[in-house]
């Protein structure tokens, strides 16, 4: 778990430091982790959802034993999926209680990003559907004084 050792080494390290230099440490990580997966929107523009400390664990993993394997852009294991989600869910039960801290730490840096996303999109479909009821009572005025 060379991802997961890393995160534990350099939070460790900067065990003087702010918090905010550990979230922000574990943000980038986080980022570094679901670069792939996290980018972008759905079609309608709502924000994906945010990743569980699982999730996340998971990724981690899988990208070991891959790397493990030789074989790190394969899509799954030569078992297949269930054997690589078997594998995972049989490490997630005996993770390390400090590795599982840190892990739902960046689970709730991705929550909180969720929640903040969520609330610019709605403002943004808010402010749209205000937009077009603007331009339909507009429209309906014009066809209204044109009769």
């Amino acid at each position: 778990m060379d991802d997961a050792n890393t995160i534990t080494t350099a939070t460790s390290s900067n065990a003087t430091s702010s918090n905010h230099d550990n979230a922000l440490m574990m943000k980038a990580k986080l980022d570094d982790i679901t670069r792939t997966k996290r980018v972008g929107k759905h079609k309608d523009g709502r924000p994906l959802r945010p990743l569980s400390a699982y999730n996340i664990f998971f990724q981690l993993e899988r990208k070991n034993i891959m790397k493990e394997q030789g074989n790190p852009d394969a899509k799954h294991t030569a078992g297949g999926f269930g054997s690589l989600a078997s594998v995972i869910s049989t490490k997630w039960k005996t993770i390390d209680g400090a590795l599982k801290l840190e892990l739902e730490a960046m689970a709730k840096l991705d929550k909180d990003r969720y929640d903040c996303e969520v609330e610019v999109w709605k403002a943004s479909k808010a402010a749209e559907a205000k937009a077009a009821l603007k331009v339909g009572s507009a429209h309906d005025n014009a066809v209204l004084q044109g009769l």
